[in-house]
């Protein structure tokens, strides 16, 4: 079963008499409305709990970099063949 977004009412860091984070972080509902609130004060004012936070902080210190890492393109004839450690000094 898919686990259930963390949702601030739900959150062990949300004052529900104040309805306010105590750590002052926000937690977005759409991924739009997250790319936007990184863009103008950061990853650091993303909620922990923020499903696309880690994908949101990739993008932002790795910039040219996909988001999982592919398995480099070679092909087997490409490859070359270890090579052999040196005999010299193994003499008999």
């Amino acid at each position: 079963m898919a686990d259930r977004r963390m949702t601030c009412s739900r959150c062990p860091r949300y004052d529900r008499a104040e309805r306010r984070c105590l750590d002052g972080k926000a937690n977005p509902r759409t991924k739009r409305d997250t790319r936007d609130l990184v863009a103008f004060l950061g990853v650091q004012a993303l909620c922990h709990y923020n499903p696309y936070r880690e994908a949101m902080a990739f993008r932002m210190y790795f910039p040219g970099r996909p988001l999982l890492h592919p398995v480099p393109k070679t092909s087997r004839s490409r490859q070359h063949p270890p090579e052999s450690a040196p005999t010299q000094g193994l003499e008999e």
